[in-house]
């Protein structure tokens, strides 16, 4: 049994806010939250699939399980903004509770 280790990087969280305007804006409110992550790198499988459907993968990371973190969140890494595309939440292989963000370029 291992114990997880997120030491690849460390992101900061921010929530999608939306005016439900005539003109629709996006407004970015910080969580106040920096989660340590593992990065999974992206297979061309994956890459190409998205890819077809008209999505920019950017990245797929590990997290300690986060269930309030859904896909109208944006991370920051390294300066860089990434809109989350999809969460899945499981149980590795030894019993962890863990999170996995597959990312997308966000556009502001």
């Amino acid at each position: 049994m291992n114990l997880p280790v997120y030491n690849d990087g460390k992101f900061k969280l921010y929530k999608l806010i939306s005016d439900n305007g005539i003109y629709e804006k996006e407004s970015l409110a910080d969580q106040q939250l920096s989660i340590c992550f593992k990065d999974e790198g992206i297979n061309e499988f994956l890459k190409n699939e998205l890819s077809q459907a008209k999505v920019e993968v950017s990245a797929k990371i590990t997290i300690p399980q986060y269930k309030t973190i859904t896909n109208k969140h944006v991370v920051e890494i390294d300066g860089i903004k990434h809109k989350i595309y999809n969460v899945n939440h499981f149980i590795n292989k030894d019993g962890y509770k863990e999170t996995k963000l597959t990312l997308e370029v966000y556009h502001e």
